[in-house]
């Protein structure tokens, strides 16, 4: 498959290549070992989609990875920056789950490697987040997550090692 496509509106995803087996019944499609080319991205992967209840599993290695070719799932990130990483995705009714590990991104001018899990529903909850970071700018971390607030723009650079939810966040 090669497609110009507006999934949700303009940025548009730019698929140069995607190729694997994708199997259909009456009420999901998988696949696995699919391949997918963008301009200057490339992913392989597992996933699984429910058509009746809209629940998503997606399991993918990307390597490279651009920021502004993943922009019309995620139109909040930069253009600039590049990486690599193993992302996990499940969408199960009300919840949902992100995984990545093996993270090694730079997005603008920071910089962050290591791995978090993050469980969505009414709150948020973490699991064996173990992240490095290097020029890390709050004003990226605001644009990416518009409901965080800074006192001051700040640059950060360290490591962080959290766990837990709003209410029992332990954190190194």
């Amino acid at each position: 498959l090669k497609m110009i496509a507006e999934p949700f509106r303009p940025p548009v995803a730019d698929v140069r290549a995607l190729t694997g087996t994708f199997e259909f019944t009456g009420d999901s499609v998988w696949w696995k070992g699919a391949r997918a080319q963008f301009p200057t991205t490339r992913v392989a992967g597992d996933g699984r989609y429910y058509i009746n209840n809209g629940d998503l599993h997606l399991r993918l290695h990307g390597d490279p990875v651009s920021p502004a070719d993943i922009r019309w799932a995620m139109p909040h990130l930069p253009t600039q920056g590049s990486g690599k990483l193993d992302f996990g995705l499940d969408w199960i009714g009300d919840k949902s789950v992100y995984l990545a590990r093996n993270l090694d991104v730079t997005l603008e001018h920071s910089h962050v490697t290591g791995q978090i899990q993050v469980t969505v529903t009414d709150t948020l909850a973490y699991k064996d987040a173990d992240l490095h970071f290097t020029t890390l700018d709050t004003r990226l971390l605001t644009q990416l997550f518009p409901t965080m607030k800074f006192p001051r723009p700040l640059t950060l650079t360290g490591q962080a090692k959290f766990a837990g939810g709003e209410h029992s966040l332990l954190v190194n």
